[in-house]
C-alpha cells in the first residue's frame, strides 16, 4: 500500500517531528535559563505556528502544481539553516525569532507529506493510510522529548543543538532522494490563493480545539517540577505511545463507522485530558491524562483530514489539506500567547482549564458546522448577515458595559444592596412597558423603531463614559443611565426579535434564533474578558466608550437594510384590546403558558450574574477586575456551547424535558457555587451554569417563536420579554438584600434553592396535566 515516495515522506515527517518536539520541550527551559518570562514561552509556539499557518494553504497549491520534491527539498534546507543558527543565539528574543524558520520548514515538509499520502491512497482506505502516516509523526512526538531530556542531562543544550543539526542533514538527504514528479494544474477556486472553501467548516472547529494544544508541551514540565515531580520526561512518550497504539488499532475506524462518529469522542478525550491536568499533579492523574490526550489526538487530525479530502475535488485536495494544516497552526498561534498570559497571571491550573474549555467549544463548533445546512440557513439571507455582523460588535460592547457598570458601582458604594438596586432599575421598565412595546412592534415599522432605540442606548453609554472620564460620576448617574438603557432595551428586544423573523422568514427562524444566541454568548466570552483587561489597565471609562461606539455599527447597518419590518394592517381595535388578545392567547395555549412560567422562575432566581459574580470574585475568591472578567467569560463559554447544542437538535421545537432538565441542573449548579473556595472550581461551575442557562433560554425562545402566529408575535414576545427581563429586577433586589444580610454564599444558596423548587413544582404540574389528558 505504501509507495517509495510515501515511505520517504513518512521518514522525513518522523524526523522533523523529532526535531520539533525536542525543541518544544527544551527551548521553554532555555528561555527560563536565559532569564525570560513564562509569557515569552507562548511566543515560541506562536511564531512557529503563525508563520506555518500563512504558508500551509500555499504549500498545498505548490504541491498540486510542482510535486513533492520541489516543495520538500527547500523545506529541508531551511530546517538545516535554522538549526545551525540556533547555536549562535544567546537571548530569548533571538530564539523566538528563529522559530520562524522552523515554521517555514514544517509548513513545507509536513503539509506536503500528508498530501502525498492522501493522494496515493484509495478512498475506502484513506482513513487507514493517513492514520498509519501519522504514526510516524507520533513516533517523533514520543522520541523528541525523551531524546531532548536525555541529551540535556548528558551535555546540556549544546548537545541537543548538535543532534538536531544531524537530523536536519538526514532530512535534506531524504528529500534529495525523492523523484521529481509533475504536479497537477489545479484551477484556482474563488478563494484559490488563500484557502480551500471545502476545508473551511472543519478548519473552524480545529482552530478552536487547538488553541490549547501547546500548553502541555510548554508548561507541564514546569508545573510538575513546581510540585516536586521532576520534569516528567516519561509523560510524552506515554502520551505518544497511546497515540501510536490507537492509530494502529483504530486505523480503519473512520472508514467503517464514518468520520463524525470517530471525531466527536476524540475531541471529548482531548478536553478531558486537559481538564485533568488542572488538578494538582500526581502520577495517577498524569497517566490518565496522557492516555486521554494520546488517544484523542490519535484520531483527531487524521480523521479530520480524511473528512476534508472526501469532500474536496481531486485537483484541489492539496490546498484543502494545507488549509486544515494551517488551521491547526492558527489555533496554536492564537492560543499559545493567551494561555501563557493566563499561566503568568493566574497560574498553571487556569491555563490547563482554558485548554479544556477550548476543546469543548471546538466540539460545539464541529457539531454546528456538520449541521450547517440546517443550523446556518439564516445566513443565506444577505440582510441578516449584515445585521448579524453589526449586532455582534454591539453585543460585545454591551457585555463590556455590563461588567464595567457592576465594578463601578462596587467602587463607588461598596454595597451589594445598591448593586442589586441598579439591576432592578435597569430591568424595571420591562414591568411597565413590555406590553406597550410588543404592541408597538406590531404597529410601527420595526427598522425605524430599532434605529431610535439603538441611538438612545448609544447616547447613554457615551454620556456615562464622559462622566467617568471627567471624574464627576456619582451613584445616581449610574442608576439613571441604567434606567434609560432599560427603557430603550424594553422596546428594542421584542422589536428586534420580530424584525429578525421578517428578514429570514419562518423557514430560517430557528437558525436565526440559534445563531443570535451563539453570537450573544460568544460576545459574553469576549466582552467580559476584554472588559476585565481594559478596566484593570485603563479604568471603566474606556469600556463605556467602546460600547457607545459599537452602537453606531448597528445604526449604520439598519440604515443600509431594505427590509423595513412593515407593520401588519391596522385594525379598528384599541391597543388595550390587542394587548388583551396576546395575553389571552398565551394563557389558553398550555405549552406557551408553561414556557413563560419557566422563564419567569429562571430569570428571577438564576440570571443575576451581574450582581452575584462580582461579589463572588471580590469577597469569596479575592480576585480583581481581571478575575471577575474571567469568571464572566466562563459563563459565556458554557452559554456558547449550549446554544450550539440546541442548534444541532433535529426537532423544530426542543422537548419540554430538555427545558425542565436544563433549568433544574442550572439550579443545582447555583447551589453548588455556594460552597466554592477555589477559582478553578468556580469557573467549572459557571461554565455549567452558562451551558444550562443558554440551553434553556434559547429553547424557550425557539418554542415561543415557532408556536405563536405571525400576527401575534410582537405581543407574545413582549410577554416573553416581561418574564425574562421583568422578573430580573425582583431577583436582583432579592439577591442584593440576602447577600447584604447573610453573605455571598447564602445568596447563591437561597437563589439556587428557590429556583430549583419553583421549577420542580411546574414540572410536576405539567406531568399531572399530561397524565390527566391521556386518561
Amino acid at each position: 500500500m505504501l509507495s517509495r515516495t510515501v515511505l520517504i515522506c513518512v521518514g522525513i515527517t518522523g524526523l522533523v517531528h523529532v526535531v520539533t518536539y525536542l525543541l518544544n520541550t527544551q527551548l521553554p527551559l532555555q528561555i527560563v535559563a536565559l532569564g525570560g518570562r513564562h509569557g515569552q514561552i507562548g511566543w515560541l509556539f506562536a511564531v512557529t505556528t503563525g508563520v506555518a499557518m500563512v504558508l500551509r494553504p500555499q504549500v498545498g497549491g505548490w504541491t498540486d502544481r510542482h510535486g513533492a520534491r520541489a516543495v520538500m527539498l527547500p523545506g529541508a534546507a531551511i530546517l538545516l539553516l535554522t538549526m545551525l543558527a540556533l547555536t549562535l543565539v544567546r537571548t530569548p528574543g533571538g530564539l523566538i525569532a528563529l522559530m520562524a524558520g522552523l515554521g517555514i520548514a514544517n509548513a513545507l515538509i509536513s503539509t506536503t507529506g500528508s498530501i502525498v499520502v492522501a493522494a496515493d491512497s484509495p478512498a475506502t482506505r484513506r482513513g487507514e493510510a493517513l492514520s498509519l502516516y501519522y504514526v510516524a509523526s507520533s513516533v517523533g512526538v514520543a522520541l523528541g522529548p525523551v531524546v531532548g531530556f536525555t541529551l540535556a542531562d548528558v551535555g546540556g543544550m549544546p548537545m541537543n543543538f548538535a543532534v538536531v543539526i544531524a537530523l536536519a542533514l538526514v532530512v535534506v538527504g531524504l528529500a534529495e532522494a525523492l523523484r521529481p514528479v509533475a504536479g497537477v494544474a489545479a484551477a484556482p477556486g474563488r478563494f484559490g490563493r488563500l484557502w480551500s472553501p471545502h476545508a473551511v467548516p472543519a478548519s473552524l472547529a480545529l482552530i478552536v480545539i487547538t488553541t490549547g494544544h501547546a500548553t502541555v508541551y510548554a508548561f507541564l514540565p514546569l508545573y510538575s517540577a513546581a510540585h516536586g515531580l521532576g520534569r516528567i520526561a516519561w509523560f510524552f512518550p506515554l502520551m505518544s505511545g497511546c497515540t501510536i497504539l490507537c492509530r494502529v488499532l483504530l486505523r480503519r475506524a473512520s472508514d467503517r463507522f464514518g468520520r463524525a462518529p470517530v471525531l466527536m469522542p476524540a475531541i471529548v478525550a482531548v478536553a478531558l485530558g486537559n481538564a485533568l491536568l488542572a488538578a494538582p499533579p500526581s502520577v495517577a492523574t498524569l497517566v490518565v491524562s496522557a492516555a486521554l490526550l494520546g488517544c484523542g489526538n490519535s484520531m483527531l487530525y487524521p480523521t479530520l483530514v480524511a473528512l476534508v479530502v472526501d469532500r474536496t475535488p481531486e485537483p484541489q485536495r492539496g490546498r484543502a489539506i494545507g488549509t486544515v494544516s494551517g488551521a491547526w497552526d492558527v489555533g496554536v498561534a492564537i492560543g499559545s500567547p493567551v494561555v501563557a498570559f493566563l499561566v503568568e497571571s493566574r497560574g498553571f491550573p487556569i491555563g490547563f482549564l482554558a485548554s479544556a474549555l477550548a476543546a469543548a467549544l471546538g466540539l460545539g463548533v464541529f457539531v454546528l458546522t456538520e449541521h450547517r445546512r440546517r443550523a446556518l440557513r439564516a445566513l443565506d439571507h444577505g440582510e441578516f448577515r449584515v445585521f448579524f455582523a453589526a449586532q455582534t460588535l454591539t453585543v460585545v460592547g454591551n457585555w463590556m458595559q455590563s461588567v464595567a457598570q457592576s465594578w463601578l458601582v462596587l467602587e463607588l458604594t461598596n454595597s451589594p444592596l445598591l448593586l442589586g438596586l441598579v439591576g432592578t432599575l435597569q430591568f424595571a421598565p420591562v414591568l411597565v412597558l413590555s406590553f406597550f412595546a410588543g404592541a408597538l412592534a406590531d404597529r410601527l415599522p420595526k427598522r425605524r423603531v430599532l434605529i431610535t432605540t439603538q441611538s438612545v442606548m448609544c447616547a447613554q453609554a457615551l454620556l456615562l463614559a464622559a462622566l467617568v472620564y471627567r471624574g464627576h460620576v456619582q451613584y445616581w448617574h449610574v442608576a439613571a443611565m441604567a434606567t434609560v438603557y432599560g427603557v430603550a432595551n424594553t422596546v428594542d428586544m421584542p422589536t428586534r426579535q420580530a424584525f429578525i423573523a421578517d428578514m429570514v422568514g419562518r423557514q430560517g427562524l430557528r437558525s436565526a434564533i440559534a445563531l443570535n444566541s451563539a453570537m450573544f454568548n460568544g460576545a459574553r466570552v469576549v466582552g467580559p474578558a476584554l472588559a476585565g483587561l481594559v478596566i484593570a489597565r485603563w479604568g471603566t471609562a474606556l469600556a463605556f466608550f467602546f460600547n457607545g461606539l459599537s452602537f453606531l455599527a448597528v445604526i449604520a447597518a439598519l440604515t443600509a437594510l431594505h427590509t423595513a419590518g412593515r407593520p401588519r394592517p391596522r385594525s379598528e381595535r384599541s391597543m388595550r384590546a390587542e394587548i388583551a388578545e396576546g395575553i389571552a392567547y398565551a394563557l389558553r395555549t398550555p405549552r406557551i403558558a408553561l414556557v413563560l412560567s419557566l422563564v419567569l422562575c429562571v430569570s428571577m432566581f438564576f440570571f443575576n450574574y451581574n450582581t452575584l459574580v462580582p461579589l463572588l470574585a471580590r469577597d469569596v475568591l479575592h480576585q480583581d477586575a481581571h478575575g471577575f472578567g474571567l469568571l464572566m467569560t466562563a459563563v459565556g463559554c458554557g452559554a456558547v456551547a449550549g446554544a450550539v447544542v440546541l442548534a444541532s437538535l433535529g426537532t423544530d421545537r426542543p422537548p419540554v424535558s430538555v427545558l425542565i432538565g436544563s433549568a433544574l441542573t442550572l439550579g443545582a449548579a447555583t447551589m453548588l457555587v455556594a460552597g466554592v473556595s477555589r477559582f478553578a472550581v468556580a469557573m467549572v461551575l459557571l461554565v455549567v451554569m452558562g451551558f444550562c442557562g443558554m440551553l434553556f433560554m434559547t429553547g424557550a425562545n425557539t418554542t415561543v417563536q415557532l408556536t405563536v402566529p405571525d400576527e401575534l408575535r410582537g405581543r407574545v414576545m413582549s410577554l416573553h420579554t416581561l418574564m425574562f427581563a421583568g422578573m430580573t429586577p425582583f431577583g436582583a433586589f432579592l439577591v442584593g438584600a440576602v447577600t447584604q444580610a447573610l453573605g455571598v454564599r447564602a445568596g447563591f444558596l437561597v437563589m439556587g434553592a428557590g429556583g430549583f423548587l419553583s421549577i420542580l413544582v411546574l414540572a410536576v404540574w405539567w406531568r399531572l396535566r399530561r397524565r390527566a389528558r391521556q386518561e
